[in-house]
């Protein structure tokens, strides 16, 4: 076959087309794009965002957050009252050991960072021992001193206990005597008392001296049975006899204003009763008036001695072994200066250190979250109007205690918290709140100050309910109930700690892992994470080190 000119350069147009298709399928093409990141020390927030509106806040109702006995109430109707007050607290030495004890566990963490951090000193080794036998000398004299306020502790806690029965004989024998005063008018226990006037006795109002003897008769059995628990008494527990003498002390007192109001229904200027005679009855039963009251107060203090010699047991010897382990750390610190080292730590070597810093500051935020729940604080200022319970009785977690009126303009925020949300909230957290009608400029706080535990269905979906107080001290005179708010609440915060994007985080089989870039490939890091923060980042507690790199996502191409 004859080949053309035209034929020639097609073939030859071909065969170079066919070159240039086949030099670029040879080349090699990636068939993944890797998207990394590294590992950062930073700060970190966890938030809530949810929308509410205004509401005016007229009275608050208040509960404890946990079960107990009320150690102090310090407030009774009709108190006035201010934003932040404390009002009432359970008993919680446990907790506030417990507390110490979580601030005590982060010094030591800090301080064992700290160390590791700062390596050897390289000091000259004749100073260094005199630092060591210095730290030692500090630590033997805070092991004494420990021992010493453990013995002053315990003594003042047996002499306030001596006090009180010593408060509770007293109030349990003026009972007897404040009857035995209003006996010498009413003629109850002692028909000849009153013989002289007793057809004129509440002559006025003949129905007083009926009450009076009826509250008489109760109060005799009152006084008996506080004298009976007062005699069987066992050991230091005294409560039975408290109680016992509390009741007598009520209706021993009732008799005493029963009496006077028979008294002042009396008439004198007579032949039986004289207007001196009825002078001094009146005087004798308010003097025994005043003389019960003192006794009762003085009961009050006594009782309100040894919760605080308790409580000074706990914090007092607390904050001593506090002071010896912070001895024991300088003498580690000392010690540490002896020794001769060139390398600084590596940031492997940092990390358990790190991860124990990190889980020491979370137990002192729930031992403060578990103390939180044991005070009553108000959360508005106004007048208190109601409360249920008193010190020494026992109270429910979440009963409404205490319910404040309040004053002034103040104003509260009703929030639909999502489920996925509520174990994140908790009573106490603070709140950035801003009004569509105000703009994104102008930010209000707030605080959580109830969380309905009931749930609510909204289109199928569950719900709780929540309330933030806004700050009353804050410029509030814009507002008006009805206005719709974006409050977002800060549920969690970390300081200085490492982290990683949370996409980054993969889980398999409960373990959570981060792919490592190595060579072409990558390898499977274990960790351990923390805090799923704002901003789309992670915690991360142990099994990397700042600086390194993690694959955030790979995409096939």
């Amino acid at each position: 076959m004859k080949i053309t000119r035209k034929r020639l350069i097609i073939l030859t147009l071909g065969a170079v087309l066919f070159l240039v298709i086949g030099a670029f399928a040879a080349q090699p093409s990636p068939t993944e794009s890797m998207t990394n990141d590294t590992v950062k020390r930073q700060d970190l927030i966890q938030t809530v965002e949810v929308t509410g509106r205004v509401e005016s806040v007229t009275e608050a109702d208040l509960a404890f957050g946990a079960s107990g006995v009320v150690g102090k109430m310090l407030v009774k109707v009709g108190d006035t009252v201010k934003a932040g007050q404390l009002l009432a607290s359970l008993t919680a030495g446990d907790l506030q050991a417990s507390y110490a004890q979580a601030l005590q566990s982060v010094a030591q963490a800090q301080a064992d960072l700290d160390l590791k951090r700062a390596g050897i000193s390289s000091s000259a080794t004749a100073v260094s021992q005199a630092d060591v036998d210095a730290a030692l000398v500090a630590l033997d004299q805070a092991n004494l001193d420990l021992e010493r306020t453990k013995q002053e502790t315990a003594d003042e806690l047996v002499q306030a206990k001596e006090n009180l029965v010593e408060d509770l004989r007293a109030l349990v024998s003026e009972v007897r005597q404040s009857l035995a005063s209003a006996d010498t008018v009413l003629g109850v226990e002692n028909s000849l008392y009153n013989n002289d006037f007793d057809e004129i006795l509440g002559a006025q109002d003949v129905s007083s001296v009926a009450r009076a003897v009826d509250a008489f008769e109760q109060a005799m059995v009152s006084r008996d049975r506080a004298e009976a628990d007062l005699a069987t008494m066992q050991g230091a527990d005294a409560d039975p006899a408290i109680r016992s003498a509390r009741a007598a002390y009520e209706d021993a007192y009732d008799v005493l204003a029963a009496t006077s109001r028979v008294l002042d229904a009396t008439s004198a200027n007579t032949d039986a009763l004289t207007l001196d005679e009825l002078t001094t009855l009146k005087s004798t039963i308010a003097s025994a008036q005043a003389s019960l009251v003192a006794d009762g107060s003085a009961l009050l203090s006594a009782e309100q001695a040894v919760d605080d010699a308790a409580l000074a047991i706990v914090l007092d010897v607390a904050d001593a072994e506090a002071v010896v382990a912070a001895r024991h750390v300088a003498v580690q610190r000392a010690e540490a200066s002896l020794l001769d080292a060139t390398e600084a730590p590596r940031d492997v070597e940092l990390a358990g250190y790190e991860a124990a810093l990190a889980r020491a500051r979370a137990g002192v935020t729930s031992a403060l979250a578990r103390l939180a729940e044991t005070r009553i604080v108000s959360p508005l200022s106004g007048i208190v109007t109601a409360v249920e319970v008193q010190a020494g009785e026992a109270a429910s977690a979440l009963t409404p205690m205490i319910s404040v009126l309040a004053s002034g303009d103040q104003y509260k925020i009703t929030l639909d918290l999502p489920e996925a949300d509520i174990a994140k909230v908790q009573v106490g957290q603070t709140a950035d709140v801003t009004f569509d009608a105000f703009g994104d400029d102008l930010h209000f706080t707030a605080t959580v100050t109830a969380i309905d535990p009931a749930e609510q269905l909204i289109q199928d979906v569950v719900f709780y309910k929540a309330t933030v107080l806004l700050d009353p001290t804050q410029d509030l005179s814009g507002l008006k109930p009805g206005l719709s708010a974006n409050v977002t609440i800060t549920t969690a915060t970390r300081t200085a700690v490492l982290t990683v994007p949370s996409r980054s985080v993969l889980e398999n089989d409960g373990v959570k892992y981060v792919r490592v870039p190595e060579g072409e490939s990558y390898r499977q890091q274990t960790v351990e994470v923390g805090l799923r923060a704002d901003g789309g980042l992670m915690e991360i507690i142990s099994g990397l080190s700042e600086g390194e790199t993690v694959i955030v996502s790979i995409k096939a191409l």
